[in-house]
């Protein structure tokens, strides 16, 4: 073990590398992976050094490159390898930041661009942050040294990371892989010596990563090095402000877990079990979306941010950063979750069939159905007596029908985003379900 304080280096380490392994290489504070605002306060101690190896993605808000360049500013050396330190490093390395290992150079490079190369699915921190998938760093370097070694040919190796990238990364497994693999029409026998080899060697690049840059800052503090002087001028920015407010705020008072947000929900027990069927729902359209590889469409995608804009008021960019904050998200995050919206909305139509069943028998298990059947053949009965027409345009029968539907919920909703939610098949559908209303409206006061 390297001798100095464990709070002159604090490293920000998750499923990487487990923490006991980590201590024996290097003496230092370990945290959980790095989020939001964690490089800023762990700045604000004036450490020796700041490493980051893992950090979050997804779940919440990712570390932001400026209080990384803060940290910098303040002569902190700041390391990176192996994850979203290897991401970060990539990045800001013209600004003074050190990237360490083989990840970190493809990126920087530019052989890598995409974050699913190292991004898994992972535990708790009461089960040791353990990877639940495979990282795409680690089975192209798996994939590679089989290659070198004769363990299999170039061009099925080059086929397999293939399959492997265009897995979803919470589903990429070796498991996973040679399934793909037999799916994909590759013969069992084709990749059994493969398989068996991986058993045993398979490669850990962000673990070895992870590793080399830890020898690299014990190196570097047993020799005191101080970090260079900053080669830019930091900008107070008002976005760099707003963080040092909550922050502030933060230290006044401790954030709210997670646990909490939802604990306040259960004290509206129907909010709850909505927002809980939306949650499952978005879990299983993923799921969906990713086995029968469908694709995001651009313009759809384009068409709910607008209508998301205008839902929420984000019609400047001042507007927008303020939401953010106080949603806890980041840019990236929210652009993730309305392209999952976009797929959902994809799957509902490729599953339109099977969901339409399910709803029927959600609709008879609540005891619903008798008293909306009964609404639809009273409405079919009387028009059928009376044999009247609309007498307007499609666009305008729709037009009426959508701000009826409209008044009718408890929020109101943009017109397209309201007619995507309804799920027609078509607008045929769509027409035939306005055309009927409208009539009923028109015709329902008189004498049947």
């Amino acid at each position: 073990m390297t001798s100095g304080s464990t709070q002159d280096v604090v490293v920000f380490l998750g499923p990487s590398l487990p923490a006991a392994d980590a201590a024996r290489l290097l003496q230092a504070s370990y945290l959980p992976p790095v989020a939001q605002g964690d490089v800023y306060r762990a700045a604000l101690a004036r450490p020796w050094g700041i490493a980051i190896i893992d950090g979050y993605f997804e779940r919440v808000p990712a570390v932001w490159h400026k209080e990384i360049l803060w940290a910098l500013s303040r002569g902190i050396h700041v390391f990176g390898a192996a994850s979203m330190g290897a991401l970060r490093a990539a990045e800001l390395a013209p600004f003074g930041m050190v990237g360490v290992g083989e990840i970190f150079e493809a990126y920087r490079t530019g052989a890598w661009l995409d974050d699913d190369e190292v991004t898994v699915v992972h535990a708790d921190a009461e089960h040791g942050y353990r990877s639940l998938s495979v990282a795409m760093a680690d089975m192209r370097a798996t994939l590679a040294r089989a290659e070198a070694a004769g363990v299999a040919p170039p061009a099925l190796c080059a086929q397999l990371v293939q399959l492997a990238k265009a897995l979803y990364y919470p589903e990429r497994t070796y498991p996973r892989l040679w399934a793909q693999a037999r799916a994909a029409g590759i013969a069992d026998a084709a990749i059994g010596a493969l398989r068996d080899w991986t058993g045993a060697h398979a490669v850990q690049q962000k673990r070895a990563d992870a590793q080399q840059l830890l020898h690299h800052v014990a190196a570097l503090r047993e020799a005191r090095a101080a970090a260079p002087a900053p080669s830019f001028h930091f900008e107070h920015t008002d976005a760099f402000e707003q963080l040092v407010r909550a922050e502030q705020a933060r230290g006044q008072d401790a954030a709210l877990s997670q646990h909490a947000v939802l604990d306040e929900l259960r004290l509206e027990p129907d909010a709850f079990r909505a927002v809980a069927e939306r949650a499952l729902s978005r879990v299983l359209a993923g799921q969906a979306a990713s086995r029968y590889e469908l694709q995001v469409d651009e313009a759809a995608y384009a068409a709910r941010v607008e209508a998301y804009r205008r839902e929420h008021g984000l019609l400047d960019a001042a507007a927008t950063q303020a939401f953010l904050a106080e949603q806890a998200l980041s840019r990236d995050r929210l652009a993730e979750l309305l392209r999952a919206d976009v797929l959902a909305e994809r799957v509902g139509s490729a599953l339109r069939d099977d969901v339409e069943r399910a709803m029927l028998d959600v609709l008879k298990l609540d005891g619903s159905y008798a008293r909306l059947a009964r609404a639809a053949g009273d409405k079919q009965a009387r028009l059928d007596r009376q044999g009247a027409t609309a007498g307007m345009s499609d666009e305008a029968l729709v037009h009426w029908y959508l701000e009826r539907v409209a008044q009718r919920s408890r929020r109101g909703a943009d017109p397209q985003r309201l007619l995507a939610s309804l799920q027609f098949r078509d607008p045929y559908q769509l027409l035939a379900a306005a055309r009927r209303e409208y009539l009923y409206e028109q015709t329902k006061g008189d004498d049947v």
